[in-house]
């Protein structure tokens, strides 16, 4: 007999328990008891039930509600927290809210969206509202609240960070400091500049530039340092820079710079250590060697840093920083080309950044690094061109890669990628959340795993992970807004897609195709025909059929949705 399938539905969760009950309890049990019962009767539940609230539990001294609202739910939690504030009663609580995907048993809701509520509810402080991201990005415009960013929060049992938001009453400020300071001193955080390039040959600029990359590689292999982006920390290329702007803007606790002077086969490498909340210099040497020296110079710099930062070296010795595949110069410098083209993000750039890698592995046909970049380069290709060959380099790129080194995320990126597409998607998660455990700090491997629980049927959970990303990378490439609005789309929430593909600089012919299908959705009926006609124009030889080729959804019902989405936008078959 078939299992039936698990009913779903978006909504918002609200947790909240009471502080110290046990304690209450073991003093005056029936006092207690008596005054919960009261607030309950005269406060909490006329609260939740006036603005729509469905109490799923009571579980003693905790309860679960369930909004249809997101508005309604942060509304009642400050109305609650408000007029218990406003009281003598010993009673306090703590409110967690968060909005997701919940499945429905019976009257009880399950899954991620219910545990994240649970978990927020536990940081929040005594009379105080802890709030999803999520949460706050509904709910900013719309209440005149000053809520307070935490920042991305590890939880217990939750798969990724969590953004998340604190309120308490006023007068009580000082708790949401707390938590703040307590959560900016568990994890330093570093941004790498761009390394200034002394050669005198700005064409040399791609070696200094690669040497500041590899350093943000293998600093982001510590679990116990958070380390900002490439595609950020290089916003602040020059060389008049306020080390305390940059620290304010990128909320970083330490800035790394230096430069790299090459002259023949001499290379001269200078890096300092910048404590940004008083501009201090708390370490800073120059290195001198010849340039067969360089992955040794840069494995150096990476210790000192580590050291300088923690005191000791344990995290980053233990994940082998100096697990370098490939000793060939030649072959690192066309890795390092590679990767300058495959920041700019077009067609024709992934095709340049795939002859790099060629290049690379004519060098060196044992160089890891380069057939993992060879795979993303060509699959990212395929994606424009859907040409069957790009797909079969990809694929067999990958594979070399993973065998070669098992343990660099790129290599299970590469091939998670590649699963992902074929519609692999559990072998794509195992592959895609390793790379996330060999290197927590990627934004890329956060955007591809955001991608995933898209496809998945989780597209709430995969727009977490790309925001996420953009935290981590504020200066985000137009594919993260791609990979945003698609989630959006997928969970049929149009408004917020149409946002997010707004934000592409240079929308391709895809891009139209989801803008046509958001506006039809909406009633938009000339905005849908203007981006099917631009769509047409980009790619005359479009189809939904072949566009149907990229889109590995796990569900049926999804991919047939999302035809019907652009169907009615007036796509050709």
């Amino acid at each position: 007999m078939t299992e039936p399938t698990p009913q779903r539905r978006l909504s918002a969760i609200l947790a909240a328990d009471v502080v110290g009950y046990s304690k209450l309890m073991a003093e005056d049990e029936t006092g207690t008891l008596a005054v919960l019962r009261e607030h309950r009767h005269n406060l909490f539940d006329p609260e939740t039930g006036k603005r729509g609230g469905r109490i799923v539990k009571l579980m003693g001294d905790g309860t679960l509600v369930e909004f249809p609202s997101v508005v309604d739910a942060v509304e009642c939690a400050l109305a609650i927290q408000q007029a218990l504030a406003g009281t003598d009663s010993p009673i306090k609580l703590r409110i967690g809210i968060n909005l997701g995907d919940v499945i429905i048993d019976g009257d009880d809701i399950y899954g991620d969206g219910v545990n994240i509520a649970a978990r927020l509810e536990a940081l929040a402080e005594p009379g105080g509202v802890c709030i999803s991201d999520m949460v706050y990005q509904n709910v900013r415009a719309k209440l005149d609240i000053d809520f307070d960013d935490l920042g991305e929060l590890d939880l217990k049992n939750i798969d990724r960070p969590i953004r998340a938001w604190h309120w308490t009453v006023p007068g009580a400020a000082q708790a949401a400091d707390a938590i703040r300071s307590a959560r900016v001193h568990a994890k330093a955080s570093i941004a790498v500049l761009p390394f200034n390039n002394m050669s005198g040959d700005k064409d040399q600029e791609y070696f200094s530039d690669g040497i500041s990359e590899d350093i943000i590689t293998e600093l982001s292999r510590s679990h116990a340092l958070l380390v900002v982006a490439r595609n950020s920390s290089f916003q602040f290329r020059g060389d008049a820079i306020d080390i305390r702007t940059v620290g304010e803007t990128l909320q970083v606790n330490y800035v790394l710079e230096g430069s790299v002077r090459k002259s023949g086969q001499r290379i001269r490498v200078t890096a300092q250590l910048i404590d940004t909340n008083n501009n201090a210099h708390l370490w800073a040497e120059r290195y001198d060697g010849t340039i067969e020296d360089i992955f040794d110079l840069q494995d150096e710099i990476t210790r000192s840093i580590v050291t300088t930062i923690f005191g000791r070296i344990e995290d980053i010795q233990s994940e082998g920083i100096a697990n370098r595949s490939t000793q060939s110069l030649s072959a690192y410098e066309h890795v390092l080309r590679g990767q300058k083209w495959m920041q700019q993000y077009s067609e024709a750039a992934y095709a340049n950044a795939r002859e790099c890698f060629l290049a690379s592995l004519e060098a060196d046909p044992q160089f890891a690094r380069a057939h993992a970049g060879l795979s993303l380069a060509a699959l990212y290709e395929w994606n424009g061109a859907n040409d069957p060959e790009l797909m079969k380099l990809a694929v067999s790129a990958a594979s070399d890669a993973l065998q070669l080194d098992p343990h660099e995320s790129r290599c299970h990126l590469a091939l998670g990628t590649v699963e992902m597409f074929h519609g692999a998607l559990e072998k794509a998660e195992h592959h895609i959340t390793r790379a996330s455990e060999l290197n927590p700090n990627d934004d890329q491997i956060m955007v591809e795993l955001g991608r995933l629980r898209m496809y998945m049927g989780k597209p709430l959970e995969g727009a977490d992970l790309v925001r996420l990303a953009m935290r981590r990378n504020p200066y985000a490439p137009n594919w993260y807004w791609n990979i945003l609005g698609r989630c959006f789309h997928t969970a049929q929430m149009y408004e917020e897609a149409i946002a997010a593909f707004e934000r592409i600089d240079t929308p391709q012919h895809f891009n139209h195709a989801y803008l046509a299908g958001c506006h039809m959705a909406l009633g938009h009926t000339q905005e849908a025909q203007k981006h099917r006609d631009q769509v047409l124009a980009m790619n005359p030889a479009f189809t939904l059929m072949s566009f149907k080729e990229q889109l590995p959804y796990k569900s049926p019902q999804d991919l047939q949705d999302f035809l019907d989405n652009l169907r009615d936008a007036g796509l050709p078959e």
